[in-house]
C-alpha cells in the first residue's frame, strides 16, 4: 500500500480518502494535526496503490491499514476517513480497539438509512428492466457504472455491508462531521452514527456538502483541532 508522510511527531494520524480519489486529497487536513506524524495512504485501487485481481472486502482494507502501521512501527493514532475511508475507519475502530486513539469520520458512508423517493423509483425501475431483460448497465451510481473487473465487485460487497450493528463497540473519543446538502451520505447518516457511539460529537456544517472538509476547510480544521484539545489532551 503507497503512502505518504508529513510531520513528526510521537504520535501519529492516518488519513484515509474516500472511494475514486487518493491520499493526497487529505493533505488539507494535515494541518489540523500539527504535533503529529501524518500518514496519508493511497487505499487498494486508488492513487499508486493497485487492486489486486480479485475482488476484496472491507475487512482487506482493514488489513492492509493496520500492515501499514506495523511497517511504519505506529502503536495507536488517530483514524480519519471520508466516506468509503469513514467504513475503513469505522470497521478498524470496532475490530482493533488498541490500535484507535480517535475517530473522526466526515461525511462517512457505512450506515444504510430510509431510502428517498428517487432512489426507491431508481431500484423500481432497475428491477422492471432485469425482469424484462433489459440492459441495465446505465442504473447504478456513476461510481459503479465507471467500473470494470474485480475493482467492480469489490464496489459492491463494500456498499452492501452495513456497520451500523458494529458502531456500538467503538468507544474511543469520536468525531462526525456532515455536510447539510450532502446526498451521498446525509445528514441522517451521520446522526446515526452519532447515536451509536457513545460520546461522540456531531457538527453539522449547514453550507457544505459531501466533501465538508473541502467546501468549509477552515470550520473542519477548526473543529479537529478543539475536539482534540477537549477529547485527547
Amino acid at each position: 500500500m503507497h503512502y505518504r508522510v508529513y510531520g513528526n511527531g510521537p504520535r501519529a494520524v492516518v488519513l484515509m480518502h474516500g472511494w475514486g480519489a487518493s491520499g493526497e486529497a487529505m493533505r488539507c487536513l494535515v494541518g489540523a494535526f500539527p504535533s503529529r506524524l501524518a500518514v496519508l495512504p493511497d487505499l487498494y485501487g486508488f492513487g499508486k496503490t493497485p487492486h489486486p485481481d480479485h475482488p476484496l472486502r472491507l475487512s482487506d482494507y482493514v488489513d492492509g491499514i493496520i500492515d501499514l502501521l506495523g511497517r511504519l512501527g505506529i502503536k495507536r493514532a488517530i483514524f480519519v476517513g471520508h466516506s468509503f475511508g469513514g467504513r475503513v475507519a469505522i470497521k478498524l475502530a470496532a475490530v482493533r480497539a488498541d490500535l484507535v486513539e480517535g475517530l473522526v469520520l466526515i461525511n462517512s458512508a457505512g450506515v444504510r438509512t430510509k431510502k428517498t423517493l428517487a432512489q426507491k423509483r431508481a431500484e423500481k425501475r432497475y428491477k422492471r428492466a432485469k425482469r424484462l431483460g433489459l440492459d441495465v448497465s446505465q442504473y447504478g451510481s456513476s461510481d459503479y457504472r465507471a467500473l470494470s473487473g474485480a475493482i467492480k465487485s469489490t464496489f459492491v460487497a463494500v456498499v452492501n455491508e452495513d456497520l451500523t450493528g458494529i458502531l456500538g463497540k467503538i468507544h474511543c473519543p469520536t468525531l462526525v462531521v456532515t455536510g447539510g446538502l450532502d446526498e451521498a451520505t446525509p445528514p441522517a447518516t451521520a446522526r446515526v452514527i452519532k447515536r451509536k457511539i457513545r460520546g461522540a460529537t456531531l457538527l453539522k456544517i449547514d453550507g457544505a456538502g459531501h466533501f465538508s472538509y473541502l467546501d468549509a476547510p477552515n470550520v473542519v480544521r477548526r473543529a479537529i483541532q478543539a475536539w482534540q484539545e477537549e477529547k485527547l489532551c
